[in-house]
């Protein structure tokens, strides 16, 4: 299976264009893709805070982490804007609220049938 990574700036990127290409659902990619934009926005957080106390070294480094972490949120951002966009996005969800009411009326009956 050849997987097109084009544009995928970095490993997290890359995860999000092979999932996409393996058919992985959208809900659950927009999870994840969330997850990784929560992510960034604290690790930027933490570097905005190494650059406001931290020494001459740190605030170097923290610089250089913030151009890095601002590039991938921005890339996240599209990816979730793309992901939304996505035509078949509602049909997924709707898929997968019906298998989820599914599930839980078949636990709701295994629990009522063992109580």
């Amino acid at each position: 299976m050849q997987v097109d990574l084009r544009g995928a700036e970095t490993p997290m990127v890359a995860t999000l264009c092979f999932a996409e290409q393996s058919s992985m659902s959208m809900p659950n990619i927009r999870r994840d893709v969330s997850l990784m934009l929560d992510q960034a926005n604290r690790q930027i957080a933490d570097a905005e805070i190494k650059l406001s106390r931290g020494g001459d070294r740190e605030k170097a480094h923290a610089i250089g982490e913030l151009v890095f972490l601002k590039r991938q949120k921005e890339t996240l951002e599209q990816r979730l804007k793309e992901i939304e966009d996505h035509p078949e996005a509602n049909e997924t969800m709707f898929q997968w609220i019906k298998e989820e009411w599914f599930n839980l009326t078949l636990r709701l009956e295994q629990w009522i049938a063992n109580v």
